[in-house]
Formats: structure tokens, sequence, C-alpha cells
């Protein structure tokens, strides 16, 4: 699905939930996202702050997910984000600085059905593995929910990218923003990339 980050509406969240932790989360995140946004050179990230930013990719993500036609997907990382207000195990994020007016305002969100070895898929149940990009201005967010594979699955994106692709999640530590300038063709290859890496 591909849609105008802005255009994005999602109904199915209750008012307790819009207008409690979600919007604490969007406050904490604001500063963090805006100067990421605009291309602030040499900003400091404390691990406290990549874990938020991560926070916020993951809420975004989940809310987009729900914007398409398929069923909502991943209860216990809704209910785990929901109990805890951070991203769950199963959540992988990334960052990475982006010049591209492709991505200016943009939101890509896919899923996948994957079938375990040993195992065969029917292709009526909903995706089980979740990827959305998100760019905002000179920021791109890539995240993965994925609750059948390891995390070490995705380390190849951090390893292809390297220097420009930044892991916020699951370990966050400190870093300096921006990286590395990702170019088109890199961006819409993470933005592509779950397909690939698991064929």
């Amino acid at each position: 699905m591909v849609e105008t980050f802005n255009a994005m509406t999602v109904k199915a969240v209750c008012g307790p939930c819009n207008n409690g932790f979600m919007n604490d989360l969007e406050a904490e995140a604001r500063p963090l996202l805006s100067a990421m946004i605009r291309g602030s050179l040499a900003l400091p990230l404390a691990a406290e702050a990549t874990t938020v930013i991560a926070a916020w990719a993951v809420k975004t993500s989940l809310m987009a997910q729900l914007t398409g036609s398929e069923p909502a997907v991943f209860p216990q990382v809704y209910r785990e984000f929901y109990d805890t207000g951070r991203p769950t195990s199963e959540c992988m994020v990334w960052a990475a600085a982006v010049d591209d007016e492709d991505w200016a305002l943009r939101a890509e969100c896919r899923g996948m059905l994957y079938a375990l070895d040993g195992q065969s898929a029917n292709l009526d149940d909903p995706p089980n593995i979740l990827s959305v990009t998100i760019g905002l201005g000179a920021l791109l967010l890539h995240t993965i929910i994925d609750p059948v594979l390891a995390n070490s699955t995705w380390n190849l994106l951090t390893y292809t990218f390297h220097g420009a692709l930044v892991p916020l999640w699951p370990d966050p530590h400190p870093t300096t923003w921006p990286p590395r300038v990702l170019d088109p063709v890199e961006a819409w290859a993470i933005c592509q990339s779950m397909p690939i890496l698991l064929s």
C-alpha cells in the first residue's frame, strides 16, 4: 500500500489511547523527529532518544497497517506496545537520512505471509510479517514487525547499507545524526527489501 503520509486516517483507536499514551509518545518524539526531518547536522541521540524514535515508528507502522483493507494482525504486538509504550522484541527499526522528493512525505506498508519450513501457507491467512517505510522530509524510517523469524534475519539490512541505515531497535545505543545520506535507489531498495531477503 502506498499512501501520502498525511493522508492516512485511522478510526480504529479508542479515545483514551489516542488522547493518552499515543499522544504522550507524539509529544515525546516531536522535538527529536522535527530536527531529523529538517536534516539537522551533528544531532547527538542518546539511547533513550533512539528508543523514543523507534517507539514512534512502531506506533505509526501499526496505525499504517490499520489503514488498509487487510485485517489487523499481530495482536500480541499491539497489546505489549499498549502495556509498555515501547517496541516489542518482534520489532526492528532503522533510520536513515534521505534527499529524495519521492520520500519527502510518503508511507509504504507491505505485508508478507511467510511459511516456516515444513509448513504450508494458507493464502487466506493475513500476513505474518509487516514492513513499513516512512519518509518525512530528510528522514526515512524503516520498520519490520516479525513474530515469525529471528531478528538476525534482518541484520543483513544494516550490513548492506552500512553507514547509512542506523539500527534504532531492538538494540538502542547512542549515535550522532545524520549518517551518510541515502541515494534514491538505496531508499527504494530498503523499502522493497523484505521479499528479496526472504527469497
